[in-house]
């Protein structure tokens, strides 16, 4: 299979460190959702790669948290393995701002106390296996990060204040909360939260066990297969719901790497395109005026 090369992207990751950023919520109730901007098209993706998927990616990590692929039993650190297969119900922008274009939820609305939160999806979102997306997910998603022996950076906080969830038509479900919370947006997005849409239909077709072995969701990536403690691999969701997010390579492969220097040896050598590091533990680039 043909490897991407990427020495740009190389260059700059040596300076890169992987980050969950968390962000404080507002201390008004929103009125409405924002207005969605358009989607921009993924940072450097070739131009040639801009139509069709192709290449693939290798990146080191130094963990794999749990490498636990059902999203209610990992914290946040689980979304390096499983983030890129499912969806955000808000998402962001690379800013860091609510926009629900980067999301699965069309727009979400509080009532006055805001005890009680309306969300409606966009039309046609389809999982992995072609199912549309529908308020049913939405419902028995909350509902399985609310049960016992789920322990998601977020399941405490749906555990603890969701009443129920009441389905109103086919795109659109209404959460009753036992208290007013006006930070709902930015819990239900990467701002602060790991709730990740999941499959309704898939988890009652196959059963939990069978779901952590091989999971499906509906984002840019799906799951392809993985060696525990070793690798995991995706393949590009070509049919991904927002045509400018599709990923511009054919494959993506994730490698466990503890040792730091040992991942920076690997780059060095091409072996993989980019890696999680600290500063610390690389050499910083000697300046061009500096004494030898």
């Amino acid at each position: 299979m043909r490897r991407v090369k990427a020495p740009m992207v190389r260059a700059v990751v040596w300076l890169l460190a992987a980050t969950v950023v968390a962000l404080g919520g507002s201390a008004c109730l929103p009125e409405a959702t924002p207005t969605p901007t358009a989607a921009p098209a993924p940072v450097g993706v070739p131009a040639k790669q801009a139509g069709k998927p192709e290449g693939t990616v290798t990146v080191g990590f130094h963990t794999f948290s749990k490498e636990i692929m059902d999203p209610s039993l990992d914290g946040a650190t689980g979304l390096i393995v499983y983030g890129q297969i499912f969806d955000w119900w808000i998402g962001t922008t690379p800013a860091g701002k609510l926009d629900t274009a980067y999301g699965v939820v069309e727009s979400y609305k509080p009532s006055p106390d805001a005890k009680v939160w309306t969300f409606t999806l966009k039309k046609g979102i389809k999982w992995h296996d072609g199912v549309e997306m529908s308020s049913d997910d939405m419902k028995w998603t909350l509902e399985y990060y609310s049960r016992a022996a789920a322990i998601c950076t977020m399941c405490g906080t749906v555990k603890a204040n969701l009443d129920r969830v009441e389905i109103v038509d086919r795109y659109t479900a209404r959460l009753h909360l036992k208290r007013a919370n006006v930070n709902i947006p930015a819990e239900f997005a990467p701002l602060e939260g790991d709730l990740k849409m999941l499959p309704k239909h898939y988890f009652e077709k196959v059963g939990a066990d069978a779901f952590a072995q091989k999971p499906l969701g509906s984002g840019p990536w799906k799951f392809v297969g993985r060696g525990l403690g070793q690798f995991i691999e995706y393949e590009a969701n070509t049919e991904y719901w927002n045509p400018s997010r599709v990923p511009g390579f054919a494959k993506l492969r994730l490698l466990l790497v503890p040792e730091a220097r040992t991942r920076v040896a690997m780059l060095k050598r091409g072996e993989v395109d980019l890696i999680s590091v600290d500063s610390q533990d690389v050499e910083p680039p000697r300046r061009p005026w500096a004494t030898r």
